[in-house]
């Protein structure tokens, strides 16, 4: 899925004891934690979350919204895009929430925070990866703006085509 980075939606309020904030390297455990609970992500420990720091995403550019029991609710990220896409474009990655924090918003709010880090810090563009069946997930994406990007495989036009006009465009 693909959008430009001009016109962006205004961040969403969170509910009271939530706040939003950046990664930092203190949080590594914890941010792990909160994607491996996602379950739909893969597996996720402490090394493949240092390895993807190091790597590719600076702590940085990594948002969390917590709890005031500091547990972690939900997550973002900014991170290069792949070569394929025009200069200035970067990627929105591992967006997760806990199961129990599904349905209040949050994804919505580390979405925008990501978004709008990438335009301060100078993109045009954002791209993301997900998939198919994740339906709550797209339909977020298509709120946030981003659109299908079939240029990328001609199956997905054909699968794109079916999403939208069954499961995803009755809600």
């Amino acid at each position: 899925m693909v959008r430009s980075l001009e016109g962006l939606p205004e961040p969403p309020p969170l509910p009271p004891g939530l706040r939003l904030r950046a990664l930092t390297p203190e949080d590594a455990t914890r941010y792990a934690e909160l994607l491996q609970a996602n379950a739909e992500l893969g597996n996720w420990d402490l090394a493949r979350v240092q390895k993807m720091t190091e790597n590719d995403v600076p702590f940085s550019e990594i948002f969390v919204i917590e709890d005031e029991a500091g547990r972690f609710l939900s997550t973002a990220c900014v991170g290069p895009a792949h070569a394929d896409y025009p200069f200035g474009t970067v990627a929105l990655g591992w967006v997760a929430s806990h199961p129990e924090a599904r349905g209040r918003g949050l994804g919505s709010a580390v979405c925008v925070a990501a978004m709008r880090r990438a335009r301060e810090r100078g993109a045009s563009g954002m791209m993301l990866l997900t998939d198919d069946w994740r339906l709550p997930a797209l339909r977020l994406y298509l709120k946030l703006g981003f659109s299908p990007d079939r240029r990328a495989n001609p199956s997905f036009r054909e699968r794109w085509e079916e999403l939208l006009a069954g499961s995803l465009s009755d809600k």
